[in-house]
């Protein structure tokens, strides 16, 4: 089940894509993915934020696009999936480990750079830089999820132009990034199912208090020494 879907929902006004930008998702929240563009195993997936009325689970208008972490954790698309955790750590299943794998910095700055709709496009056998990423959308989705599979150290993972890329970058954190550490049902009980990237809404702004300069601060001198001088000769005439 590729696009069409999700598509057809969009086209009834039902959902609104958030392919470019952050995403307001927390633990708890529950989502349902979809196989979207791109060739063979792996992403681009399509994840459908859902929310229940009462009866049953339904979509709502978040919706993204995502990159799985890990090769051998599996889900159904369609299943209905809980978001257990959101860290900076895939938490098991990989085939290089089973105790937690935090993201890469430079797997943090591909999926940025596609999130914000800046990442670059690449040729056919992704050796080289070719136009923008959504000139060949399904080459270029299979290029970047094998690029982060590479820099998570996964098995189907190859070294391609977005890795030269990513590493060139130099980051030295994750941004906003995260991961979703999600969980399925399975006979009421609640496995690990898979680990997605999010560009986490960061949420409001928060001002920085405001500083005085450094002229304000002389004004504020002269007058508390005015205070005291007022103070003392008001003191004297008393006495």
């Amino acid at each position: 089940m590729k696009h069409f879907l999700l598509a057809g929902l969009i086209g009834l006004g039902m959902l609104s894509s958030a392919e470019a930008g952050y995403v307001d998702v927390s633990i708890g929240d529950h989502l349902k993915l979809y196989n979207g563009t791109g060739n063979g195993t792996g992403g681009e997936y399509d994840a459908v934020l859902q929310e229940f009325d009462g009866t049953n689970y339904v979509p709502t208008a978040t919706t993204w696009s995502t990159f799985c972490l890990e090769v051998d954790e599996h889900f159904y698309y369609n299943q209905l999936l809980k978001v257990n955790n959101i860290s900076d750590t895939a938490m098991s299943g990989g085939t290089n480990t089973n105790n937690g794998d935090p993201i890469s910095f430079a797997t943090a700055w591909l999926y940025t750079q596609f999130s914000n709709g800046s990442l670059v496009g690449l040729n056919s056998n992704g050796t080289a830089e070719s136009g923008n990423y959504n000139d060949n959308h399904a080459a270029n989705a299979t290029h970047l999820q094998k690029a982060i599979w590479y820099l998570e150290e996964e098995s189907l993972g190859v070294h391609n132009k977005y890795v030269d890329l990513a590493l060139a970058a130099g980051w030295t954190s994750i941004g906003d990034v995260r991961v979703l550490n999600l969980m399925r049902y399975s006979n009421g009980q609640l496995i690990n199912a898979q680990d997605q990237l999010v560009l986490l809404d960061p949420g409001p702004e928060v001002a920085p208090p405001l500083v005085p300069e450094p002229s304000t601060f002389a004004l504020l001198g002269i007058g508390g020494m005015a205070l005291v001088g007022y103070g003392w000769r008001r003191k004297r005439q008393v006495a």
